[in-house]
């Protein structure tokens, strides 16, 4: 997963040849077989080492945040719709906002 990086990357590179997984994609299959991984396994996730497991507190509050329906973002004062305007009217209003 690291690469040369890693501190066994000598044992692991012996151990790969030893099994004659040459194919950089021989590794992560034999995992996936093994059990260690998923087949979905997100691996620059994991060399980021970035959390994938969250304590029930955190998945709780995350289930908590409420996303805006369609019509509360419909309803927001700072949105202009300008769906009813026609192709011409569009052209100018995109000009504004490339200004």
């Amino acid at each position: 997963m690291f690469e040369s990086e890693a501190e066994q990357a000598d044992v692991v590179r012996q151990l790969l040849k030893k099994a004659e997984l040459h194919q950089p994609h021989q590794a992560y299959h034999l995992l996936v077989r093994a059990g260690v991984w998923e087949r979905d396994m997100n691996l620059p996730l994991l060399r980021a080492e970035q959390p994938v497991d969250f304590t029930p507190e955190l998945l709780a509050h995350a289930e908590s945040i409420k996303e805006p329906t369609a019509e509360e973002l419909l309803k927001d004062p700072k949105r202009k719709d300008f769906r009813d305007m026609n192709p011409d009217q569009n052209i100018t209003v995109l000009k504004l906002f490339h200004m």
